[in-house]
């Protein structure tokens, strides 16, 4: 499979919270080498309590991120595609154990296409087009504005762990309507509809909650037994803020649900 032989020094697992590396105060996620079997090490997942800690840091840092010019964000991204291109080797040495995958694949393939998503939406953030400001209504200016809404909590089951931190896309092969409040039982969420399932990969609901659930192609929808994820962002969008969408999250049973 072309894996390296020799493994990492180390596998970091603490928790970023708050600007602090903490170690999880949940249970043990044994992480195993797809290729070979082997546990690689032990991760203490985040407790409930940790959970709505971190939530609670983004939304606070959120007041002053969201006022950061397009060229502070510009560098930021830049300055993180650079450090992550200089432990490059690292990354894919990591990249291969967690997912079983040949490492030099993971170094050529993988690892220059994360750096070039950063790269490439640091220019985005300086470059937003937009309808130009102009008189639409007799005595107004209309204009188009395009402001941070919040909070994201992301869950990314992959085979291509950093690289859907850097990216993500949706599949378009589904028959969706177009954004608007779809759901009675969801009173003021709004989302794209997917026509087969009735949920929505993505809604924002009347708190400023946005919702998103990651996907492979063809598993969004209802799988006999099971409900559909697209429920998911439905839920989430529905409550006061990301801190109370989480804690719903928690109480889900995760078996009600059709897997990733």
């Amino acid at each position: 499979m072309g894996h390296p032989a020799e493994n990492p020094t180390s596998f970091p697992t603490a928790l970023l919270i708050d600007n602090h590396a903490e170690p999880g105060e949940g249970a043990i996620e044994v992480v195993i080498n797809p290729a070979t079997g082997a546990a690689l090490c032990n991760v203490p997942e985040a407790s409930p309590e940790q959970v709505s800690r971190a939530v609670a840091a983004a939304e606070r840092a959120f007041a002053s991120w969201s006022q950061t010019t397009p060229g502070e964000r510009s560098g930021l991204l830049l300055a993180l595609a650079s450090a992550i291109e200089n432990h490059a080797e690292t990354f894919a040495r990591l990249e291969s154990l967690n997912c079983g995958k040949p490492y030099d694949r993971a170094l050529n393939d993988e690892i220059p296409a994360i750096v070039d998503c950063f790269r490439y939406f640091a220019g985005a953030a300086r470059c937003m087009s937009g309808t130009a400001a102009g008189e639409y209504l007799a005595g107004h200016t209309s204009m188009i504005r395009r402001d941070p809404v919040g909070v994201v909590g992301s869950i990314a089951p992959w085979n291509y762990p950093m690289l859907m931190a850097a990216n993500r896309d949706e599949r378009a092969d589904r028959a969706w309507d177009p954004p608007a409040a779809w759901w009675p039982d969801y009173p003021g969420v709004i989302g794209g509809r997917d026509r087969s399932a009735g949920g929505s990969w993505m809604a924002m609901g009347p708190g400023g909650v946005v919702a998103a659930a990651l996907n492979r192609p063809g598993s969004l929808g209802p799988a006999p037994g099971k409900r559909s994820r697209g429920e998911l962002p439905l839920m989430a969008a529905r409550a006061v803020n990301a801190m109370t969408a989480a804690e719903i999250f928690s109480r889900l049973d995760a078996g009600a649900w059709r897997p990733f």
